[in-house]
């Protein structure tokens, strides 16, 4: 199995779409200085995204809802190999992945994917925010221009999401919680000064339809929310947990979780 390599094209091309310059995934020093990495790190949703159109290929049933879940265990240097590796049992059977350097050094992603019974009850309240048709109809365009690679709906909407999240609602979800924790100089801005945020885990729980191609889904409508599910807070971080229900024509059809922690710069 040859190896796969995530270079500087990439971690661009990634940032250009989400709007995420965290430092450590374009400056050796800073990452070195913060969590000990040889060069710069892989962004975490860069290279779940080969992990998620794997498991995209399985025998899913056509209706339903399914979960898919990603636990990224340790900093990814971004200047090494790696493999992945998924496997089912049977068809329409739970999925577990894995994702590690090319060595065998190491796991770097863990998780699964399967169907699940979904109790939509705790999103009954109506969406706050939502997406013009035209801005997301061209970020689509964008992200599949940039991955060609990767063409489910579900990931493509899942990559909106995050970007959706970081462009416009990052600093404020988190800004009084740093302050509180860490005081007032301290602002949230991933990485650029004092703060260095990573992501722990994600998790997309979502129809089954969203299977189908992204040149196949007729979409007029995006609304969303987000909501802060998880707080914990340690001697000198900060870890939290991310819910955003996405509705679809004004159907919930995906909720993606992000798992986060800030941590003060030592």
């Amino acid at each position: 199995m040859n190896p796969l390599y995530f270079g500087a094209e990439a971690a661009k091309a990634w940032a250009a779409f989400s709007g995420d310059y965290n430092p450590i995934h374009f400056d050796p020093q800073f990452a070195r200085n913060t969590i000990g990495s040889e060069g710069t790190v892989v962004h975490g949703m860069l290279a779940m995204l080969g992990l998620k159109q794997a498991s995209a290929r399985a025998d899913w049933p056509e209706e339903g809802w399914l979960q898919w879940t990603g636990m990224l265990k340790q900093a990814m240097p971004g200047n090494v190999g790696y493999t992945q590796e998924v496997n089912a049992t049977g068809p329409g059977s739970k999925i577990r992945f894995k994702l590690g350097c090319a060595d065998g050094q190491g796991k770097n992603i863990l998780g699964n994917c399967a169907e699940v019974d979904f109790d939509s009850h705790r999103y009954m309240e109506p969406p706050r925010y939502s997406i013009a048709a035209e801005d997301f109809r061209g970020r689509l365009a964008s992200f599949c221009r940039d991955f060609p690679d990767v063409h489910c709906a579900w990931i493509a909407l899942d990559a909106l999401m995050f970007a959706e999240y970081i462009q416009k609602h990052s600093i404020n979800t988190f800004r009084d919680d740093i302050i509180r924790r860490f005081g007032p100089e301290m602002e949230l801005d991933f990485g650029r000064s004092s703060m260095l945020t990573m992501q722990t885990h994600h998790r997309d729980t979502f129809r089954s339809r969203l299977l189908k191609d992204l040149s196949e889904l007729q979409l007029e409508r995006i609304d969303y929310d987000i909501r802060k599910i998880d707080e914990i807070m340690t001697a000198d971080s900060l870890f939290a947990t991310i819910d955003i229900p996405v509705w679809l024509d004004g159907d919930l059809s995906l909720v993606v979780q992000i798992g986060l922690m800030a941590r003060k710069k030592t």
